[in-house]
C-alpha cells in the first residue's frame, strides 16, 4: 500500500447556487488544532499567521477585512497524525543479485512521517452555513515556521473568485 502525499494539493468546493463574489466583507476566526500529541503547535502564533495570510489573499482579490461587519467568516481545522508508508517490492525488488542466496529475499521499505491536513471553511454569517471550503493534505515532518502554511493558504485561495467591482 502506498500513500501519495503532496505538499500543496488542495481541493476546493463551493456550495451550489452560491456566488462568492456577493460577499464584500469577511473576518477570520480561530479554528481547531487536533495534534493528537504528535507535535506541539502554538495556537496563538498559528492563528496570527493564518489570519495574516488569509487577509492578504482575500484583500488581493477585492474583499474587505472587517472584524465587526463581516458577511463571511473564514476559519480552519488542522489535524496532525503519524503515518506509516511502506511498500513490498517483491522477491527481487527489480535489482539484480550476484549471490544466489539473495534471490528469494524480499525487498521491503517503510518510513514514518507526520501527515498534516488543513481544512479552510468560509461560512455565511447570516445563514450560518458553509459556502466554500478547501482541504489539503501534506507531509509536515520537517516543516518549521510559517512557510508551509503560507504556501498552503496561497494554493487554497488560488482559484477563489475576484470580487465584483
Amino acid at each position: 500500500m502506498m500513500f501519495q502525499v503532496h505538499a500543496q494539493s488542495f481541493k476546493t468546493s463551493t456550495q451550489n447556487g452560491v456566488d462568492l463574489r456577493q460577499y464584500k466583507t469577511f473576518k477570520v476566526e480561530k479554528g481547531e488544532l487536533a495534534t493528537g500529541g504528535v507535535r506541539k503547535i502554538d495556537e496563538e502564533a498559528f492563528f496570527t499567521e493564518f489570519k495574516s495570510f488569509v487577509v492578504r489573499e482575500l484583500e488581493s482579490k477585492g474583499y474587505v477585512y472587517s472584524q465587526e461587519a463581516a458577511e463571511a467568516t473564514v476559519s480552519y481545522v488542522v489535524e496532525l497524525s503519524t503515518q506509516l508508508e511502506s511498500e513490498d517490492l517483491g522477491p527481487l525488488g527489480g535489482t539484480p543479485v550476484d549471490n544466489a542466496a539473495l534471490v528469494d529475499q524480499p525487498n521491503h521499505w517503510s518510513r514514518e512521517f507526520t501527515r498534516g491536513t488543513l481544512i479552510i471553511d468560509m461560512t455565511d454569517v447570516a445563514k450560518k452555513g458553509t459556502v466554500w471550503s478547501a482541504t489539503g493534505t501534506m507531509d509536515v515532518t520537517k516543516a518549521k515556521g510559517a512557510k508551509l502554511l503560507d504556501r498552503c493558504v496561497r494554493k487554497a485561495f488560488k482559484k477563489f473568485p475576484k470580487r465584483k467591482k
